[in-house]
């Protein structure tokens, strides 16, 4: 019988940290120093060891050394040459600068942009589209100030928020910081990366009418949701089309009244666009400083914001945002930001494995129940029947055999 092409000799979680260029780990340690005086436990080992953490989805310190120490000489392969104790673990989670893993994903982000860019994207538009939002992700112990009211016995959870932009060509983050769960959403539009003619589209929690007029004189446009108590001076209405855009209720040119930082009255002029939602059945008001575009256009970027929340329940559903490895803010960074490596390397996998019946959910189930399996995990998402029939054509004697392996394979 010919050789398989679903084995070889290297794990799946080997195959999954080998998509991790070195030069990308070998130049964000550079540029943070993050292996100073390290004399064992260097980043690469730290960044391999947490990529494990949430992979395997483990809770707590000791599951993730014990869970390496029981692999044995499988490590080797994995390019692990030293089982970090507990100890260890918990310090570095805590002095290593949560930096330099955000420089290795970003360093991953543009090392895999030509594969995980939408190709199918051919409107204009689009391709120049920015979603930003931002998640709250809860705590136990109350390491950064919590948003919201306190619970009935007068405590508060910690919360960290992770603010987020995506382009919607990929939808994956490029740009990312985090701050306390009660910090203003709006402080991050600073931060954007975002060049002339490029679109960003966030809700009414981001209204800053400094940074609408700063966005006016670069050239860069928006899409925004209105606060129910803004105050607007109305210019001109301007027309509808009679034939379409049906959902469109109103379009208006108006006028924004706000105190620039010196606290001088300014004025900015912009769109407002009323639009019917039949999937909430209300009202939504839209602000842009495009004059220029159909309303039923500006409607659908702002429809496209939605991504960005599939994004968030992505990473919260299949990987360990509930439970951290570490009781302060630099740790809880390493883990999300090593959460988010892990999302993006099992997203090129999929993208190569190109298996419309195969979730990301089901990847993610897969890869986790085979982390240490010697199986072309590539090669499986790929086709799976072709597995089954590897095993089928290697016990042709058996009896009632295809009743049997269903029952084997009754999950792929």
């Amino acid at each position: 019988m010919s050789k398989s092409k679903y084995y070889f000799g290297q794990s799946t979680l080997g195959q999954i940290l080998k998509l991790i260029p070195s030069s990308i780990v070998s130049r964000a340690v550079k540029e943070t120093g993050s292996d100073f005086a390290v004399k064992k436990f260097s980043t690469l080992n730290h960044l391999y060891t947490m990529c494990y953490a949430a992979l395997s989805d483990v809770t707590g310190l000791r599951h993730v050394c014990d869970g390496l120490l029981a692999m044995g000489e499988k490590l080797r392969h994995l390019g692990l040459d030293y089982v970090v104790p507990k100890s260890t673990l918990s310090d570095s989670n805590k002095n290593r600068n949560s930096e330099v893993f955000g420089k290795i994903y970003q360093g991953l982000y543009e090392y895999f942009g030509s594969i995980i860019s939408d190709s199918s994207i051919i409107e204009p538009l689009l391709r120049k589209a920015y979603a930003i939002d931002s998640t709250t992700i809860s705590l136990f112990k109350a390491i950064l100030k919590a948003s919201g009211r306190k619970s009935k016995d007068g405590n508060a959870k910690g919360g960290i928020k992770s603010h987020v932009q995506i382009r919607l060509l990929d939808e994956l983050p490029m740009n990312v910081r985090y701050t306390a769960g009660a910090a203003n959403d709006h402080e991050f539009l600073k931060y954007l990366i975002l060049e002339k003619g490029d679109i960003a589209i966030f809700d009414k929690a981001y209204v800053d009418y400094n940074q609408y007029a700063k966005w006016n004189s670069e050239g860069i446009n928006f899409v925004t949701r209105e606060k129910d108590n803004a105050k607007s001076i109305i210019l001109l209405e301007r027309d509808l089309p009679e034939d379409k855009d049906f959902e469109i209720l109103l379009d208006e040119e108006v006028i924004k009244e706000y105190k620039d930082t010196d606290g001088q009255a300014q004025k900015l002029v912009l769109r407002r666009i009323v639009v019917w939602s039949d999937k909430h059945q209300a009202k939504i008001v839209l602000l842009t400083n495009m004059f220029y575009l159909e309303a039923s256009q500006v409607s659908l970027l702002y429809r496209k914001r939605w991504r960005i929340e599939l994004l968030f329940k992505q990473l919260k559903q299949n990987f360990p945002l509930k439970y951290f490895l570490g009781d302060n803010e630099n740790a809880i960074q390493i883990q999300i930001w090593c959460c988010l490596i892990v999302n993006l390397l099992i997203t090129v996998i999929k993208l190569k494995a190109d298996n419309k019946k195969m979730s990301f959910a089901l990847t993610v189930s897969i890869i986790r129940q085979h982390l240490m399996s010697y199986i072309n995990i590539l090669a499986y998402l790929k086709y799976p029947e072709g597995l089954r029939a590897e095993f089928e054509n290697s016990f042709p004697f058996r009896k009632n055999y295809n009743t049997q392996t269903n029952i084997v394979f009754n999950t792929c």
